[in-house]
C-alpha cells in the first residue's frame, strides 16, 4: 500500500462507505500479539494510490513495563460518515505454563471526518496513538475474564452503538454479552445463558465451543446478533434483541441453517445489509484442529446464503 509498516501485517479490515460517498479505507496491524500498532490507510480512486492518515491509530508497542496490542471489532459506519471503533487490548499471558489469553477491557473511539481524527463517545479529541493510557474505557473487564476479541457491532437510528462479545459472568461462565450506549453512558445485558465453563489458554487456535458474535441492526433499531454456539447444536443461528430495553429471550432465536458447521465464525456482507437489510453471509464447515496440530487439512463445500431476517423471522 504505502510501503510503511508492512512486514508484519495481520487482521486487515476495509471500512466501505454504504453509499460510495467517501473513499476506502484500510486498517490493519503491525507487529504481533501482545506488542502491535493499528495503522488506517485510504485509497484515493483517481490516483490509485493509498496514504497513511493515522500512524498509527491505536498502540501499545511502547508501553511499560509490558507492551500490549490492540484488537479491534468490526468497525461500525453511519450514513453521515462517522465510525464507530471499539477494541480491547492484549497484554502478556496470565498464569505461566497454562498461557491464558488476556484480553482486557471493551475501549471505544470514533471519528467524525472519516478517519482522520478521533474522539471520544463525549467528542473529546484524542491525541494520537490511543493507548491503554488515554483510551475511553466504555466497559471495564479484568484479566483473565475469558473475552474473546474481534467481534461485532452496529449503530441504531439514534448513534448508539451496539457491541456484543463473550466473556465470562459472575460464575465464572463465558456468555454473550450485550453493551450499548453514546455519549458515555453505557449499558450492559447478559444474553446467554451456559452451563459449561471453558477458557481461552494456550498458543494458537482453539476449538471454542461459541464463535465470536456478528451484529446487525435494523430499522426499528432491533439488534441480531448471529453466532454459533454449544446451546445451537453448533448451527448457525440469530437471536433478536428489542428496545428499549433489549432484554434477551430464548424464544427470540432462530436457527439460520440446519447443519453442524464446527468451528466455524460467521462472516457477514455488512455493506448489503445496510444498503438492502439482507444479510448475506458465507459459510464454510471449519473442523479447527485444536492448537492448530494433529489434523490434516481437510476441504467443505463453500456457501453463500442469504436471509431477510425482517420477513422470515416469524
Amino acid at each position: 500500500m504505502t510501503g510503511a509498516d508492512e512486514q508484519q501485517v495481520t487482521y486487515p479490515s476495509f471500512i466501505v462507505s454504504p453509499y460510495g460517498d467517501r473513499p476506502l479505507l484500510c486498517l490493519y496491524r503491525t507487529g504481533y500479539a501482545g506488542r502491535g500498532e493499528a495503522v488506517l490507510n485510504a485509497y484515493d480512486e483517481k490516483t490509485q494510490t493509498w496514504t497513511r492518515i493515522a500512524s498509527p491509530l491505536l498502540s501499545g508497542t511502547h508501553n511499560k513495563p509490558w507492551t500490549s496490542s490492540p484488537y479491534w471489532n468490526h468497525p461500525a459506519t453511519e450514513v453521515r460518515g462517522i465510525i464507530h471503533l471499539s477494541f480491547c487490548w492484549r497484554t502478556h499471558t496470565l498464569e505461566g505454563e497454562r498461557k491464558l489469553v488476556n484480553n482486557i477491557n471493551i475501549d471505544y473511539a470514533q471519528s467524525g471526518d472519516w478517519g482522520k481524527t478521533w474522539r471520544t463517545s463525549c467528542d473529546v479529541p484524542f491525541q494520537l496513538p490511543i493507548t491503554q493510557v488515554n483510551s475511553e474505557t466504555i466497559l471495564g473487564l479484568p484479566p483473565g475474564s475469558n473475552l474473546i476479541n474481534q467481534t461485532g457491532s452496529g449503530i441504531d437510528s439514534q448513534g448508539n452503538l451496539h457491541v456484543v462479545f463473550y466473556a465470562d459472568d459472575e460464575n465464572g461462565i463465558p456468555q454473550y454479552q450485550h453493551v450499548w450506549g453514546s455519549k458515555g453512558f453505557w449499558r450492559r445485558n447478559v444474553i446467554s445463558v451456559r452451563g459449561d465453563d471453558f477458557s481461552l489458554e494456550g498458543a494458537g487456535s482453539l476449538q471454542l465451543p461459541m464463535s465470536r458474535p456478528e451484529v446487525v441492526v435494523d430499522e426499528l433499531d432491533r439488534v441480531y446478533v448471529i453466532f454459533r454456539a454449544d446451546f445451537t447444536g453448533q448451527r448457525m443461528a440469530a437471536m433478536r434483541l428489542t428496545p428499549p430495553e433489549y432484554t434477551p429471550h430464548q424464544s427470540e432465536i432462530r436457527i439460520l441453517w440446519d447443519t453442524n458447521v464446527a468451528f466455524t465464525e460467521p462472516v457477514i456482507d455488512h455493506v448489503r445489509w445496510a444498503r438492502e437489510k439482507i444479510l448475506t453471509m458465507l459459510m464454510q464447515r471449519n473442523d479447527q484442529p485444536a492448537y492448530d496440530i494433529g489434523m490434516e487439512p481437510t476441504s467443505a463445500n463453500v456457501f453463500v446464503l442469504d436471509w431477510n431476517l425482517g420477513k422470515d423471522w416469524n
